[in-house]
């Protein structure tokens, strides 16, 4: 959602100019990026609105060249989901081992999965940590491993099949 035209002129300028110092010069934290905001007229900004703003223009952290993590801005941005198609399509892959469970998912619905899996509330399962693209399942008892894969494969995967 463009929500540009519910800001203010000074909140869209401000974006702007943060959006446009951090496509051309690199930082390393929010604090050099609050120090060159200032300079451009911001002056009471403060390290928390450079987080909202950062949140706001879907900057990420990278690793450069020089091996220094840097923000930038995300020219991806956040995935829209697509509500036509089934959560299930966004799984890519289930894998497990020994220890634990991996399910690959689109960019962006991993905690999505998980907040999915964890309504489902499989007695064998200790925990679920998720990220953007990748959901870790820890059973409580390693000898529950390929039970659990199945369970997951049935609420996730198996619903596409049947069609």
């Amino acid at each position: 959602m463009d929500i540009l035209h519910l800001l203010s002129k000074h909140e869209q300028r401000l974006l702007e100019i943060c959006k446009n110092l951090i496509e051309h010069k690199c930082y390393h934290t929010q604090i050099q990026l609050c120090y060159d905001l200032r300079k451009n007229g911001f002056k009471s900004i403060s390290q928390s609105t450079v987080s909202r703003l950062l949140k706001h223009l879907g900057a990420i952290k990278i690793v450069n060249s020089k091996g220094e993590k840097i923000y930038i801005i995300n020219s991806e941005g956040l995935p829209k989901p697509n509500t036509e198609h089934p959560i299930s399509e966004m799984v890519i892959n289930v894998e497990y081992n020994s220890n634990f469970i991996l399910i690959y998912t689109n960019s962006g619905y991993g905690k999505a999965i998980a907040k999915i899996l964890d309504y489902y509330a499989i007695a064998d399962i200790i925990g679920i940590i998720a990220n953007s693209n990748v959901v870790w399942v820890t059973p409580k008892d390693t000898h529950k491993i390929e039970y659990i894969y199945r369970c997951i494969r049935r609420i996730f995967c198996e619903k596409n099949n049947s069609n």
